[in-house]
């Protein structure tokens, strides 16, 4: 089960797997656009279980999926606007040999180094 919190201030998610809670914060993005944000993340975490994840992985992904959709949305008319779920196909290719670590605090390789 998953409880969304993108409404607060800091958005975290609630997952509960197995008897066991994991939040997952996130950055709040300001944007009036995210129309569809809720049925983008249902979305999402239905094509990663479909593709064999465990929840909280699912999840995970789904929430990098969506911040990053409402980043990159746009304004389209009056009210708020849809998220930009093509936003991949927008951006240039990394340079052969270079691999982007996910900047949304969500993925182990983003958090800073412990010294």
């Amino acid at each position: 089960m998953i409880v969304t919190g993108g409404h607060l201030e800091r958005p975290v998610d609630v997952v509960w797997e197995g008897g066991e809670v994991t939040q997952l914060a996130g950055d709040a993005v300001k944007s009036e656009n995210t129309h569809g944000s809720g049925c983008t993340f249902s979305s999402a975490i239905a094509a990663q279980l479909a593709l064999g994840l465990q929840l909280r992985e699912a999840a995970i992904l789904a929430k990098a999926y969506v911040t990053k959709a409402i980043e990159k949305s746009y304004s389209v008319g009056k009210g708020h606007g849809p998220l930009n779920h093509f936003y991949r196909f927008y951006q240039e290719p990394p340079t052969r040999g270079v691999h982007e670590v996910p900047q949304h605090g969500l993925h182990p390789a983003a958090e800073p180094a412990a010294h």
